[in-house]
């Protein structure tokens, strides 16, 4: 296994190593009479695919957010979906349009919004909630994300021997990372959970039955069983490089 930091325009088009949507990633469509269009600057673009069954009523429009698009599978997220959750951890929902069958499915994920990418049959996810801003307020409400104290003995120790750290910031930021990881896999519509109760963790990579994720310093692997639920994880390895890993493939 080959673990590694890249840029997105070092795996733009590199499908198999994280088909995460390329020029598609992240941009906005429209539904509109059924179709999902995708909007730019001088572009009303058909993408040739429906919107899901219940959106598609006559001068019905809503507005799509795509957060991964490979050859196989479209992800995406309605833009501020009324069946959003905000109590607790949040709830949300991530509608999945299987390019082979031509179908929708739909996934109640944990957090307000959640950061995707695709890798092969698999849809892989890291649950966020994004903080709300209080207009007025002279300081901010804040909720750090669970395993900040073990971030900060990390940072201090890189900052007194390099002068900088490796650490990714999530305690300056106005995101919630509960900790908790997802992998869809899209040939059976099972979904898997991981709850790490670390903020700075994120699945890598999964095939074979076999799901990479990384929990702040170190490195796991855990089994998918019978293609039904998770084993124990394994760790692989434990080292304050593992903090700038977030993407993995496998050789032949």
């Amino acid at each position: 296994m080959v673990v590694g930091h890249m840029t997105a325009a070092m795996t733009d088009g590199m499908h198999g190593i994280g088909e995460s949507g390329g020029r598609d990633h992240t941009l906005t469509y429209q539904g509109e009479s059924g179709v999902l269009k995708r909007f730019e600057v001088d572009t009303n673009l058909d993408i040739g695919i429906r919107v899901p069954t219940g959106f598609d009523a006559a001068g019905q429009t809503q507005r799509w957010v795509v957060k991964a698009n490979s050859e196989r599978v479209l992800v995406a997220s309605l833009y501020q979906d009324p069946a959003t959750k905000r109590e607790g951890d949040g709830l949300s929902i991530l509608y999945v349009y299987d390019k082979l069958s031509k179908k929708w499915s739909n996934f109640t994920v944990p957090g307000t919004s959640s950061i995707v990418r695709t890798v092969g049959q698999y849809i892989l996810g890291v649950c966020s909630f994004p903080l709300p801003i209080v207009p007025g307020a002279k300081v901010q409400p804040v909720r750090y994300s669970p395993g900040r104290e073990e971030r900060q003995k990390i940072h201090a120790r890189q900052i007194a021997a390099y002068g900088e750290t490796r650490s990714s910031g999530i305690d300056q930021i106005r995101i919630y990372y509960p900790g908790i990881l997802f992998a869809i896999d899209t040939s059976t519509n099972t979904m898997f959970q991981i709850r790490t109760n670390q903020g700075d963790s994120e699945i890598l990579y999964a095939a074979d039955r076999w799901i990479y994720y990384r929990v702040l310093d170190e490195l796991f692997r855990v089994p998918i069983v019978e293609g039904k639920y998770l084993g124990p994880p394994y760790s692989m390895v434990k080292d304050e490089a593992i903090l700038g890993v977030h993407w993995a493939f496998v050789g032949s």
